[in-house]
């Protein structure tokens, strides 16, 4: 069995064009704001992409500030948020974060993945997108196009995993606690639509 508190989820998308880079305001329904404080809610802090709890996760407190909530969530219970609004990344670059306190690390041959954030559409390729610890690392993936950190998350600890994705540069970059984990450049664009996400 695995735990994990998650203290909140945050999504920004940039449009991206060959001028240079337009961020849209947050809040709008375009995809580009998404945030999850997990305040006894699951809901979009800007209302547009609100979560449903599957398998009652619950929350607890204090957050990884000292206030506040987290939302536990438990392997063995099958417990994630969907949210069914769709999120357009196409075209864009994006960052997704969160503050993690993993309660287990699993390892296993060849791998034991634990989903913080996903996206899928097809199985087509480049068309998932996840962040994710995968044997206890820091993982982003674009289906068959991903790139893991080097360090280990610790167990019983607040730690911070974000996974971005440079348009104009086609860059994947993990980071571990705001230090970069490790990066790829990708030899063409991801140009996806996704539809469902699960946390």
């Amino acid at each position: 069995m695995i735990n994990i508190y998650v203290y909140f989820i945050c999504i920004l998308a940039i449009g991206c064009s060959q001028t240079g880079t337009t961020t849209i305001a947050p809040g709008r329904y375009s995809g580009a704001s998404v945030l999850y404080t997990f305040d006894n809610t699951p809901n979009d802090y800007y209302g547009a992409y609100h979560a449903s709890p599957v398998n009652n996760p619950t929350y607890v407190s204090p957050g990884y500030n000292g206030r506040g909530y987290a939302i536990q969530l438990r392997r063995s219970l099958s417990q994630y948020l969907s949210v069914p609004t769709y999120m357009n990344f196409y075209r864009r670059s994006l960052t997704v974060e969160a503050w993690l306190y993993p309660l287990t690390i699993y390892s296993a041959s060849p791998y034991d993945d634990t989903l913080i954030y996903g996206q899928t559409n097809a199985s087509t390729f480049s068309l998932y997108m996840w962040m994710m610890l995968r044997n206890g690392r820091s993982y982003g993936a674009f289906h068959s196009n991903d790139v893991s950190g080097p360090t280990v998350f610790r167990e019983n600890q607040w730690q911070h995993l974000a996974f971005t994705y440079d348009f104009a540069t086609t860059t994947q970059t993990v980071y571990y606690n705001g230090v970069v984990g490790n990066y790829i450049f990708l030899f063409y664009f991801i140009l996806f639509y996704i539809v469902v996400i699960y946390f």
